[in-house]
Formats: structure tokens, sequence, C-alpha cells
């Protein structure tokens, strides 16, 4: 069974996968639009969050720490590798911190500036993370994929034309970047424009559109412009994931630590469209861990990412009995059962997880779409302006309030 909701609450970069149990890295579910609970807010970096980590990773952080915190001016590179390492285990409330920090000593720290601006996106502060990446380009305008980003961004907050902008200066600041093309790509289909977006494959480097995801897109494109069997000639065999290259977020991959370094090797072959290879490996590291919260949370959301909810469930469900008190597997366990057709099930889980973590924007924003789906006006009301004030992402929420009899100007912008 394939579910149409699953992609909008499955992270584009699917980093999330690594994630789903805070036993991993402590790190988030959806990407987008939630605060992170308070051990996970906490700074430093506390020994009841390490405590829920991989024993490497734990070690390490604490080394980083220590490297932090034992002097009164740490040096510039103690503070960028603490918050590069809290980064790539998804601890963004965390790195941020790390980062901000280390911007009060450099203010003009091209990399700082812009991992900040990654990681206030992560959390949910869509603005926040525009304007701050507007600094880092001030400080790095050199770098294409800073301009792409912003693009993305500014293309989510419907701003066309600041995207269409954006990627301009891309272009000229690298025009052999192939993720130039596919953003571009992407931001046109989303804008309703295929034509341009296939202008814009087609404009692509050599080889580019060998890729999965650039099929992906192309195919899309064909398709809308009314063109359904060139579109499925192209269209890649099983999956395509989100295939963009920034060297600078390449490099938190190298320090993976511990059980991460391990589950990284299925995430880059689940992020290659090479999904069946990602699931090989981590059967594999099932079989010798069968018990590891961690592994059971990414099978699930491979399974999930896949389009095969019924397969996510009964490892979300093995997750589940070792940590019952885990929200974000609660939350997980409701966006599968509700793909599922399984709608009652899963509005107890999104009520379990609201109950779990009540600032937990992504959780009310799920109850909300259950609630609307049985028709509960109010409650999907409620539940929706909750989602809003905790920070979930507007553009999201305003049409679906709108679409229950809400006044947009009630709504706002």
């Amino acid at each position: 069974m394939r579910a149409a909701s699953l992609p909008r609450l499955v992270s584009r970069t699917l980093a999330w996968l690594a994630l789903v149990a805070l036993a991993a890295c402590g790190g988030g579910s959806e990407p987008r639009g939630e605060p992170s609970s308070p051990a996970e807010r906490a700074w430093p970096p506390s020994d009841e969050l390490l405590e829920r980590l991989d024993a490497d990773l734990a070690t390490t952080l604490r080394d980083a720490r220590a490297e932090v915190t034992a002097s009164s001016a740490p040096s510039p590179g103690s503070m960028l590798r603490l918050g590069m390492l809290l980064d790539a285990h998804a601890l963004p409330a965390q790195a941020a911190e790390a980062y901000r920090m280390l911007l009060e000593r450099e203010p003009r720290h091209p990399q700082a500036a812009f991992h900040l601006a990654r990681c206030l996106y992560e959390l949910g502060q869509l603005e926040s993370a525009v304007e701050q990446l507007g600094l880092a380009i001030a400080q790095a305008p050199e770098r294409a994929p800073a301009h792409w980003r912003l693009a993305l961004w500014l293309g989510e907050l419907g701003d066309l034309e600041g995207a269409r902008a954006a990627l301009e200066r891309a272009l000229v600041a690298d025009p052999l970047d192939p993720s130039c093309y596919l953003a571009s790509a992407r931001i046109e289909l989303d804008a309703g424009e295929p034509a341009l977006a296939l202008a814009a494959l087609q404009s692509a480097p050599p080889g580019l559109l060998e890729r999965p995801y650039a099929r992906l897109l192309l195919a899309r494109a064909l398709a809308e412009l009314g063109r359904p069997e060139d579109a499925e000639r192209v269209r890649p065999e099983g999956e395509a994931f989100h295939d963009w290259y920034d060297p600078w977020v390449d490099e938190l991959e190298d320090l993976h630590v511990g059980r991460g370094a391990e589950l990284g090797e299925a995430l880059a072959a689940l992020q290659a469209g090479r999904p069946q290879q990602a699931l090989d490996l981590l059967e594999k590291l099932h079989a010798d861990r069968p018990d590891d919260v961690t592994i059971q949370g990414m099978l699930a959301a491979t399974h999930a990412a896949l389009g095969h909810p019924e397969d996510a469930l009964p490892m979300l469900e093995a997750a589940a009995a070792r940590q019952p008190q885990h929200y974000r597997i609660a939350l997980n366990r409701s966006i599968n059962l509700q793909a599922c057709g399984r709608v009652d099930e899963a509005l107890d889980q999104a009520e379990r997880a609201v109950a779990l973590h009540p600032e937990h924007a992504t959780s009310r924003f799920q109850l909300g779409r259950l609630r609307e789906l049985l028709g509960h006006r109010d409650e999907a009301v409620s539940a929706y302006r909750s989602a809003l004030r905790l920070g979930y992402p507007r553009q999201r929420v305003a049409p679906r309030l709108v679409r229950l009899g809400v006044p947009p100007e009630e709504v706002g912008p």
C-alpha cells in the first residue's frame, strides 16, 4: 500500500531516518516545526541527554564538551567541532547553541553561520533560517550551495521571485553545480510551471539526467505537460530521493560515531536511490541486534519512505515496547497507521504523542489531520491552531484552517 500523505512527513534529506529513537542520536522525527524536548535544549549538552546516546557517541561528545567548557576562551576549532558533532547526530537545538557561541567570538565565521541557518531550518524556524542564511551568504558569496538552498527555502515561503533570483546567483557562482538545476526544476514544478522545470533540467550539465532524482523531476514535468508516455519512459525504478550535494554538509557525515557510522552506510544508499541495498544493510544489522531500538526505528522509517507503511508498523511496535514513553515513536506509529487506513488507531497514537510531549508541533499537526479526517471540525481547528502557535510552518497549516471555515484574516498571512 502506498500512501500519498507520507512524503510531506518524510524528511527531504532523509537524515531523520537515523533519529527515530533517542537511544541513537537524540534528534527529531519530522523535519521541521517541532520544538525539542527540554533535555534536547539544555546547554551545554547534559549528562541526562548523553546517557541516552550510543556509548561511543556519548564518549566523543563528552570529550568535545570538555574542550569547550573547560576554558573561558575555548578555541574556535573546538567550538566548531562540538557544533558539527551535535549537528551530524541530529541534535539541531544543541548544535545551534554551539554555532551561536562561536559566532559571538567570530561573527564572520561563514561555516558556523551557514550551519546555524540549517539548524534553524530543522527546528522549524524557516523565516529565521532564511535571514541567517543571508548573513552566511554575505560572508561567502562564492558558495553556490548556499544560494540554491536559499532558493529552496524561499520557494517554501512562496517567494517565487526571490527563489528565482537566488538560483540566478547560484548559477553565477558555479554554473556546473548540478544541484542548481535540480533546485530550479523542483521550485518551478511546485509553482505550477512544468515547462520551466523541463527547460532547467534540459539545460543542466551532462550526466545529471542519469540520476534517479533528476529523472523523477523530469517525469513529473513531462506528465504535467501532457506527455504521460514520455514520463513513464524516463521515470526511475523504485524510489528516488533528493540528491543535493553540498561539501560543507557532506563534512558532517565524516563525523558519525559508533552506531551512527554503521547506519550512515544505509542512509547513503537510500540517498543514492538504492533502497534495496539500504534494506539489506539494515536487515543485517537488525539480525545482529534484534532489540536495538535505533535499528528498528530506521528500518521502520526506510519502509515508510519507500511507501510501505504496513512493513514499518511491526518495527515501530517493537520500538514502542522498549521505549513506551517516546513521543516520536508514537507520532511515527500514527503516521503509518493512517497510511494503512487504520485511522482510529492512528488517532490514539497521535493523542499519545501529544500527551507525551505537549509542545511538539508536528504531533499537534498530525492530530489535527486525523480529527479533520474523522469530521471533528472544532477539535481539528484547535489542534491546527496549537501546531501554528508552536511553530509549525504556516503555509502548511493555514490552508487547512481556511478549508475548515476559519476566516483568512484570523489565520494570518
